[in-house]
């Protein structure tokens, strides 16, 4: 499914942001879940109920991992960060619901801006924050 979102800038209405996603369905030549953390909960438990979200296949290569780049010290948007994630959030709805186009219903799904810079703090610079401290201890 390939899918091209065009948000208006409220600021300035004749500025348009776009954004596109494809996906999916795992490769018939390597199924299974590409390397990834999921890999090992599924082995342990393979009826977790999962989606993975990656821009690869077989192997992860991507030139500024572990360098410098990558890290929480990057000078990165918080509104990019949620922007992107109201994006992929609208791809997957799509994609639940079996849809081809989007609709004014699906414009209008935003994530949680408050949620994602937590999210964004807890998996850049500490995973020893409040939110993952609340999910482990209900596990």
């Amino acid at each position: 499914l390939d899918t091209t979102f065009s948000k208006v800038d409220k600021k300035n209405p004749q500025h348009h942001q776009h954004h596109s996603f494809s996906s999916s369905t795992s490769s018939t030549i390597i199924p299974g879940v590409p390397p990834s953390s999921q890999s090992a909960f599924l082995q342990a438990r393979p009826q977790i109920p999962s989606i993975f979200l990656s821009d690869f296949e077989s192997s992860y290569n991507n030139k500024y991992y572990h360098s410098h780049f990558d890290g929480a010290n990057m000078n990165i948007s918080k509104k990019v960060i949620c922007d992107i994630s109201s994006a992929v959030s609208r791809h997957i709805y799509m994609l639940a619901m079996n849809l081809t186009e989007a609709t004014q219903e699906v414009l209008e799904i935003q994530s949680p801006c408050d949620l994602v810079d937590i999210l964004h703090y807890c998996f850049s610079s500490s995973f020893n924050c409040d939110l993952v401290r609340n999910f482990l201890n209900h596990l």
